[in-house]
């Protein structure tokens, strides 16, 4: 009886650790907390700076500058290939599911730009907009449930009403408002920049 409760100790033990693990592996100069960081403040920042170049031309074409959201992206895969794999399986977990989000991603952008060009209507591309915020807050969530951590897993959440509202405005509307462009970037900060610094926060880094 004795020897089943020390293997419980023991197998909780292992699992605490293999979290903790994941978290520091994640949390180094490469991780994914500071991809957290920086795809929050990046996109709100990308997205304000869009906002202000259309209202100041008058000239909804600067819409495809969302384009260079792809940048980092593709330059993060280039240098990952050279990585060494997550040591954990909660770290290669969190990899992988990132990973067929990303995927979700580019061909939803590539399939949108497609039905742009075939029915000449832009509005194929302001879909990705509350499609790619219900990825990024799906993948926050998913990240912070195999992390246990709840703050992390229901914060991005509160990203989903900006989304579907974005979807209302283009059921009803034949034109997308530039507020609405704006809280879809805003919005980036708390679904992606807050749970990032609070894991960074967590993990005891500055």
């Amino acid at each position: 009886m004795e020897e089943k409760k020390l293997n419980e100790q023991e197998s909780l033990a292992l699992i605490a650790e293999m979290i903790q693990s994941t978290k520091n592996y994640l949390n180094n100069d490469r991780g994914r907390w500071n991809l957290f960081l920086f795809y929050g403040l990046y996109t709100a920042v990308l997205g304000s700076l869009i906002c202000l170049v259309i209202l100041l031309t008058r000239n909804g074409m600067f819409c495809w500058l969302w384009v260079l959201m792809f940048v980092p992206s593709l330059v993060s895969k280039l240098k990952g290939r050279k990585r060494e794999s997550a040591v954990t399986y909660t770290g290669a977990a969190i990899s992988s599911f990132w990973k067929v989000l990303d995927w979700m991603c580019v061909l939803s952008f590539l399939a949108l730009t497609a039905m742009t060009f075939i029915f000449h209507d832009c509005r194929f591309m302001i879909i990705l907009m509350p499609l790619s915020l219900i990825f990024v807050c799906i993948g926050v969530s998913a990240t912070g449930v195999l992390l246990g951590d709840k703050l992390v897993t229901y914060i991005p959440l509160a990203g989903l009403p900006t989304a579907f509202y974005i979807i209302l405005i283009m059921v009803q509307s034949q034109q997308f408002p530039l507020w609405g462009m704006l809280a879809f970037s805003l919005t980036f900060l708390v679904v992606a920049f807050l749970p990032g610094w609070l894991l960074k926060f967590k993990s005891g880094t500055k």
